[in-house]
């Protein structure tokens, strides 16, 4: 079990409440607005997971913060529930680190960023941080950031039947049941858990439009196999 899967676990009993700004004072959110957008509420079960939760903006007597709570499982190779939202790239050019305020139970989380080129649900950027019971502010300089790729750990391939070489050429997704989809498929599964979109996902899943987006996935991801250095490595390695 990874760190990541730790600190999960440590959801069973505490709550998290977290507020967010970016570093050199670009402010995200402050959430002085009682919506959630545009958040959105993120858990494994978009990867076959059983984890629960929920994430809202709340009051204290202090501050207005968004509060990440819920029940957090490693079964099915799951083990985690996020708060997430997008940032137009124009807006943080130039920033040197992510600074946060917030508040735990003396446990360790972690922050996430990804990019465009982070197409892929289980890769992204990743820096932990201490949550004490007491409000606090935390900087998180950019070059903390450490790459996180699970095709890269050969175990979590393992328990799912799927070699590195497979992982790298396609998306994978293992859904609640433990039924393993491939491809357009897997984008079908995973688009379908999240509700901004499901109605893509609808569509994909139409017989012509589906045959049609296999088709040019299918070229594309062994276009993007050859043209990548790690990919031919792993070849050559794996067979």
């Amino acid at each position: 079990m990874n760190k990541y899967l730790i600190l999960c676990a440590a959801l069973l009993s505490t709550l998290l409440s977290v507020s967010n700004a970016m570093a050199e004072k670009i402010l995200l959110n402050d959430f002085q607005k009682a919506e959630f957008e545009p958040w959105e509420f993120v858990t494994d079960q978009v990867m076959g997971g059983i984890s629960t939760g929920s994430a809202s903006i709340e009051t204290d007597t202090e501050q207005r913060y968004l509060h990440l709570k819920g029940l957090v499982s490693t079964e099915n190779n799951g083990g985690f529930i996020q708060a997430r939202r997008s940032v137009p790239a124009e807006s943080v050019r130039g920033v040197s680190g992510v600074y946060v305020i917030a508040k735990g139970n003396g446990e360790e989380y972690f922050l996430h960023l990804r990019s465009k080129w982070t197409v892929l649900p289980w890769q992204y950027y990743q820096a932990a941080f201490p949550a004490t019971g007491e409000w606090q502010e935390i900087r998180i300089p950019l070059d903390t950031f450490r790459w996180v790729d699970v095709t890269s750990n050969p175990l979590v391939l393992e328990e799912l039947g799927i070699s590195q070489v497979q992982a790298l050429r396609a998306l994978h997704a293992r859904t609640e049941a433990g039924v393993v989809s491939t491809g357009v498929d897997a984008f079908i599964v995973l688009w379908g858990a999240l509700p901004r979109w499901r109605f893509l996902a609808s569509v994909i899943s139409l017989p012509g439009i589906r045959w049609t987006a296999e088709f040019l996935y299918e070229r594309f991801a062994d276009y993007r196999f050859r043209r990548l250095a790690h990919c031919q490595a792993a070849l050559s390695t794996n067979g």
